[in-house]
């Protein structure tokens, strides 16, 4: 599962999260930094490597901006899979989840359906469209971010998370040792109520 990170203004990006963000996500990240309105945002895709998004986020901590962590599902891993998609020339869109009926083993679903669908409707039918998807997006439109789905996480420092699966331990991780496996046991039932046998639930 992907992670997007949106990031107000004057707010340093937690750079002791990045790597634990990192291992859970380890695809390529992506970054929108927004200039105000009705000017396009600043679009940063294809970052492959924790020390070169450790640069990119530090560049920007005085703007509002919307980052993208990758985890493939569908569609190559390369900078052009990466977050946002392109709808037209003024709107992009990051997404976490996964959009039935679309993607292939070049492109990703996200960017399939930006594509074939998004980038032919009116702002209100892609409204629509994204509300009654069920996953999570931020659509960069008109220089501002739209936050689109239920169940944001929000820190103190007021960043938004989509979700915080990468607080748990992650499965990339070099070593999985039975003490991070009840960590990541225990995380799952107190967080979504699976039990540490990996029942059918999950």
């Amino acid at each position: 599962m992907c992670l997007i990170a949106y990031v107000p203004k004057r707010v340093k990006y937690p750079i002791e999260d990045l790597e634990r963000q990192w291992d859970h996500n380890p695809h390529g990240l992506g970054i929108a930094v927004l200039r105000g309105a009705n000017k396009k945002p600043i679009i940063i895709k294809g970052i492959d490597s924790i020390e070169s998004a450790r640069i990119e986020l530090a560049k920007y901590n005085k703007r509002e901006r919307v980052v993208h962590f990758r985890y493939a599902t569908q569609g190559v891993i390369d900078a052009d899979n990466c977050h946002p998609h392109q709808i037209n020339s003024e709107s992009w869109l990051f997404h976490n989840g996964h959009i039935h009926g679309f993607g292939n083993n070049k492109e990703s679903d996200t960017k399939d359906y930006c594509k074939r669908v998004l980038s032919r409707v009116d702002f209100n039918t892609k409204m629509d469209l994204l509300e009654n998807n069920g996953g999570k997006f931020v659509l960069v439109i008109d220089g501002a971010a739209v936050i689109i789905g239920a169940g944001w996480a929000r820190e103190e420092s007021g960043i938004l998370y989509s979700n915080k699966n990468w607080q748990a331990p992650s499965l990339f991780a070099d070593s999985f040792d039975a003490t991070q496996q009840r960590a990541l046991d225990n995380y799952l039932k107190n967080e979504y109520g699976y039990k540490d046998d990996w029942d059918e639930r999950f």
